[in-house]
C-alpha cells in the first residue's frame, strides 16, 4: 500500500514513506506551502474496506475506490485542485486507518508553511487566547499521532497529573489537624528497659532478671531499686518492663504514606523529563529555505513552549515542596514501617472517619490515572488548524463583549457530551445575566438532536437531510432568556473574508439552521438570527457589521426583519496597537442591540438604534 501525494499544478508526486522507514529517506521530500494544489492518491493490490485520512486530529473519506492498472486508487480531496493544508501550520502527522481502526498506518510528517498573514494572526490569537485559557498550548497547539500512537492513547498528559496532585494534596492539608485528633492506630505490647521504680513487673519481668543477672549490684544502697535474694538485698540496675502502647502502622497509613510517596516520585520524574524537553525545544527552523511571503512554526513554538515548560515545571517545584512537608507530617504523626503503593481496597479503617474517607477517594482517583508518558509531548510541533484558533477566538470575544455590555458570568460548564473530547477544549456552556435579569445561556458546540430534549434546549432539527450524525452543532447558539420568553440566536465562525461570509456561507447556513430547526409545537423557526462571524482581510476593518437586509430593516432600525441575517468581522489584529485585553470594537454594541431586539420582539416593541 502506497500513500502518494501528487501537485498536479507541477506536474510531480512524491512517495511518502511510514514514519518507520523515516530514516532511510531523510530529507527526500520538500516542505508543504499551506496554500499548495495537491491531493492525496492511496494506491492498493487489493480493495482497502473503509480507508480514512488522518490530517493532524481531523479525519477525512476517500473516494470510492478506482481500477488502474492492476491497483485500486482511492483518493482524497476528490477534486484535483483543492488546497487539503488551507490553514494548516507546523507539522502534520499523516495516519491511514482501515476499516473503523482494524489497522492503522503511520507515516511520514510533512511541514506545512503558512502565509506571513497567516502566521501574523496566529501568533495575536494564541497572545489573546493566552490570558483567558489555562493550557493555550494544549488547547491551541496540535497532539499530533493522535491515531496510529498507541502509547499516546494511554498516556496522561503532566498537567491532569499536576492537576490530580494539587487537589490530593489541598485535601490532606484540609484535614491535617483532624489526623492528629483522630488516627488510625491500634494498642501492642512493648517491652523496654526501665529502672525498677518506674517499671511494671510481670512475670516475664522476673524471667529477664533471671537470664540476665549481671544487672544485680551487690553493693548494697537502700533505695527503691533493690531486690531480695535468699535475704540478701541487691540493687537492680535495670529490668524489662511490659507496656500497651499505640501504633500507627496500620494499613489505612500505609496507603496513605505510600500515596504520597508515589506523588513525589511522579513530580520528580514530571521534573526531570520536562527539563529534558525543555532543553530539547527546536530552536533552529527544520526548513532550510523559506519562500518568501511564508513563515514556519519555529518562533511560535519557540515562543509559547517556553512559556508552557516554565508553567509546568514552575508548578511541579512548588507540588514537590508541599508534598515533602506532608510526608513529614506523616512521619511525625502516622509513621508507619512500611508502605502500600498500589490501588487500595476500602476498610472499616477508611469508612470509620470522614478524613480518612475523604482522603481514600483521592488515593483511588490518582491511581485510575495512566502513567506519566512524554511521547506524545509533540504537539508544540504544529498548531491546530487556524479554524479552530479563530473558533476559540470568537468564543471568548463573545464573552468579552457580553461582559462589557454589563452582562456578568454566573457560571460556565462542561456537558457530558464533552467528557471524552478534546480535554483543554473551552467549556461549553456560559451563563450570564444583567441588572434587567435578561439571562443570557451561551453555548459553545451544541447538539442540536432530532428529537425535542426538553433537559436542553426543546428546539431540535426536523429536517432529517441536514443531520448526517443525527444532530447539527452550530459554533455558538445563544439562549436569550427574558419574563418567561425565550429566543435563540446562532453565531458561527468562518476564517475566511467577507465575500465568503456573506455570499457563500451566510445562505449556506440559514438554510442548514434556521429552516432546519423547529419546536414541537410548530410555528414559526425558533432561530431569530444567524451572524457569521468571519476574520476578513487587510481591507476589513474589525468590529464591522453587514446586514442582509436593506438599512430601514435591519438590526439597528425601527422595524428589524426577522429572522436577522448577516455578518460581523471579528479580526484578528495585524498591528501591536490593538488592544488584546479588549473585546473587538462594536461587538459588544452589536450584542447589546440584538439581545434587545430579541427580549421586545414578543411585544414588537422595537426602538430606533
Amino acid at each position: 500500500m502506497d500513500l502518494i501525494i501528487v501537485f498536479p499544478l507541477e506536474q510531480n508526486s512524491i512517495v511518502l514513506p511510514l514514519a518507520e522507514e523515516l530514516s532511510l529517506m531523510a530529507n527526500s521530500f520538500r516542505h508543504i506551502k499551506e496554500d499548495d494544489v495537491l491531493y492525496f492518491k492511496l494506491r492498493s493490490k487489493d480493495a482497502l474496506p473503509d480507508p480514512i485520512i488522518w490530517i493532524q486530529d481531523i479525519e477525512f473519506n476517500f473516494s470510492e475506490p478506482a481500477y488502474v492498472n492492476g491497483y485500486f486508487e482511492y483518493y482524497f480531496p476528490e477534486t484535483k485542485d483543492s488546497r487539503p493544508f488551507l490553514n494548516h501550520f507546523g507539522q502534520s502527522d499523516l495516519v491511514i486507518e482501515i476499516q473503523n481502526g482494524t489497522s492503522i498506518f503511520l507515516y511520514t510528517s510533512l511541514e506545512v508553511i503558512a502565509k506571513n498573514n497567516n502566521a501574523i494572526r496566529a501568533e495575536y490569537m494564541l497572545d489573546y487566547l493566552e490570558g483567558r485559557m489555562e493550557d493555550v498550548v494544549r488547547a491551541c497547539f496540535s497532539i499530533t499521532h493522535q491515531k496510529g500512537d498507541p502509547i499516546q492513547a494511554q498516556a496522561t498528559h503532566a498537567f491532569t497529573l499536576l492537576q490530580e496532585i494539587k487537589q490530593g494534596l489541598n485535601v490532606f492539608f484540609t484535614y491535617r489537624s483532624r489526623f492528629i485528633e483522630k488516627r488510625r492506630s491500634r494498642i501492642i505490647p512493648q517491652s523496654d528497659l526501665k529502672e525498677l521504680s518506674s517499671a511494671h513487673i510481670s512475670e516475664n519481668s522476673i524471667y529477664w532478671l533471671i537470664n540476665n543477672l549481671d544487672q544485680l549490684d551487690g553493693n548494697y544502697l537502700h533505695d527503691s531499686s533493690t531486690v531480695m535474694v535468699n535475704g540478701r538485698r541487691f540493687r537492680v540496675q535495670q529490668i524489662e518492663s511490659d507496656s500497651l502502647i499505640e501504633n500507627t502502622n496500620v494499613y489505612e497509613n500505609q496507603v496513605i504514606m505510600g500515596y504520597l510517596e508515589d506523588l513525589l516520585a511522579t513530580l520528580i520524574n514530571i521534573e526531570h523529563d520536562y527539563s529534558k524537553l525543555e532543553r530539547q525545544l527546536p530552536k533552529n527552523d527544520p526548513i532550510r529555505q523559506i519562500p518568501s511571503g511564508y513563515q514556519s512554526l519555529t518562533e511560535l513554538r519557540e515562543k509559547f513552549g517556553k512559556k508552557y515548560f516554565s508553567k509546568l515545571l514552575t508548578e511541579c517545584h512548588e507540588l514537590q515542596k508541599q508534598c515533602r512537608e506532608s510526608i513529614k507530617f506523616c512521619n511525625q504523626y502516622l509513621p508507619v514501617k512500611q508502605v502500600v503503593r498500589e490501588m487500595p481496597k476500602m476498610t472499616d479503617g477508611f469508612n470509620a472517619y470522614s478524613h480518612y474517607r475523604e482522603v481514600f477517594r483521592q488515593i483511588v482517583s490518582w491511581y485510575r490515572l495512566g502513567k506519566l508518558n512524554v511521547s506524545g509531548e509533540r504537539f508544540l510541533y504544529s498548531l491546530r488548524t487556524l479554524d479552530k484558533l479563530y473558533e476559540f477566538f470568537c468564543l471568548f470575544n463573545l464573552i468579552d463583549a457580553l461582559s462589557a455590555s454589563d452582562f456578568h458570568m454566573i457560571r460556565s460548564m462542561r456537558e457530558e457530551k464533552d467528557a471524552t473530547l478534546w480535554e483543554t477544549n473551552p467549556d461549553s456552556i456560559y451563563d450570564f445575566v444583567d441588572k434587567d435579569d435578561v439571562h443570557i445561556r451561551l453555548h459553545y458546540e451544541p447538539h442540536i438532536n432530532t428529537t425535542a430534549d426538553s433537559e436542553h434546549t426543546p428546539i431540535y432539527v426536523y429536517a432529517n437531510s441536514r443531520a448526517k450524525w443525527g444532530f447539527l452543532a452550530p459554533d455558538f447558539l445563544m439562549e436569550i432568556h427574558y419574563r418567561g420568553n425565550l429566543e435563540y440566536a446562532i453565531f458561527d465562525s468562518k476564517y475566511t473574508n467577507q465575500k465568503n461570509a456573506t455570499h457563500k456561507y451566510l445562505p449556506e447556513l440559514t438554510m442548514k439552521y434556521i429552516h432546519s430547526i423547529g419546536q414541537k409545537e410548530g410555528g414559526y423557526s425558533p432561530i431569530k438570527a444567524m451572524i457569521i462571524l468571519f476574520s476578513g482581510d487587510v481591507l476589513n476593518l474589525s468590529g464591522t457589521s453587514i446586514n442582509y437586509h436593506r438599512k430601514e430593516f435591519d438590526i439597528f432600525s425601527v422595524s428589524p426583519i426577522f429572522p436577522i441575517l448577516g455578518a460581523i468581522c471579528i479580526s484578528p489584529a495585524t498591528d501591536k496597537i490593538t488592544d488584546i485585553k479588549k473585546p473587538t470594537p462594536n461587538l459588544a454594541k452589536f450584542l447589546r442591540r440584538l439581545i434587545k431586539v430579541l427580549t421586545d420582539f414578543s411585544s414588537h416593541k422595537v426602538e430606533v438604534y
